[in-house]
């Protein structure tokens, strides 16, 4: 008969045992994982893409100085005039009934007529929201694309006012304006930026660049009305060249903003 002390010592290495192949299987398990994964990363490696953090800042590279766009275009983002103290000579209220007659509440925001992507596109949203309707209006309600007016329809002019207030803004940024062409003609391009820390990736450039496509669309719009069908189409090929600058960002935010 087996005795009280045999049972606990058979209930011991019983225990043990079991603990040993757990752990054993985690081991094993956690081997197999590994492999498997490596696996993975060497047919990524094989295709000749990046399969770590470090291995991506590497590919990622820097065109040597004098052959990155990046340069080019942030010293074009430092010229941008935006037009922050520039106000018109007539009123919130003059604006809201020649451009926004649907409007009746002269409580409300002009922003409340406008449709999504005129506000979206719009500048600093403190210029959106007029508080008295007697007060000066700020040029950038004229501005289409950057301010906050919207496009007319296909078939609609754009009125002598909202021409001349392109044509005076583009004037103002005319320094902005060739560094962009400029830079967008530089094939190599990185932004300044580290991928191998993606807890305090920071991209404040795309905001930058946004701007600046802004511009070949505002550029384009005012050569398409002002009948010069030549300089609006190298407008929009720059604009194409300038979204290449994101071409080799290696994140998913600075490629929807390329695409978009």
């Amino acid at each position: 008969m087996v005795s009280e002390h045999q049972a606990n010592r058979f209930l011991r290495r019983a225990v043990v045992l079991c603990v040993l192949l757990g752990i054993g299987a985690y081991g094993a398990y956690r081997y197999t994982l590994h492999r498997l994964i490596e696996t993975g990363l060497d047919v990524i490696r094989r295709q000749g893409y990046p399969a770590t953090l470090l291995e991506l800042e590497q590919w990622y590279e820097t065109p040597p100085p004098g052959e990155n766009a990046a340069d080019v275009l942030t010293h074009a983002f430092a010229h941008y005039n935006s037009w922050s103290n520039q106000f018109l000579n007539i009123t919130y209220g003059e604006v809201r009934k020649r451009y926004y007659p649907t409007t009746t509440n002269r409580t409300s925001s002009v922003t409340t007529q406008l449709p999504r992507r005129g506000r979206r596109m719009g500048p600093d949203p403190d210029f959106l929201l007029p508080i008295d309707d007697s007060k000066p209006a700020h040029k950038l309600f004229l501005l289409p694309i950057m301010g906050g007016t919207p496009l007319p329809t296909v078939n609609e002019p754009i009125d002598s006012d909202r021409k001349n207030c392109i044509a005076e803004f583009l004037q103002d940024n005319q320094e902005t304006l060739r560094l962009l062409h400029e830079g967008a003609r530089i094939r190599g391009c990185r932004y300044p930026s580290r991928v191998t820390n993606l807890d305090g990736l920071a991209l404040p450039h795309l905001k930058e660049v946004r701007q600046g496509a802004r511009f070949f669309a505002l550029e384009t719009l005012h050569h398409t009305e002002n009948g010069n069908p030549d300089p609006a189409v190298f407008s929009v090929t720059d604009s194409f060249k300038y979204a290449c600058s994101l071409e080799r960002a290696p994140d998913l935010i600075a490629q929807l903003v390329r695409l978009n």
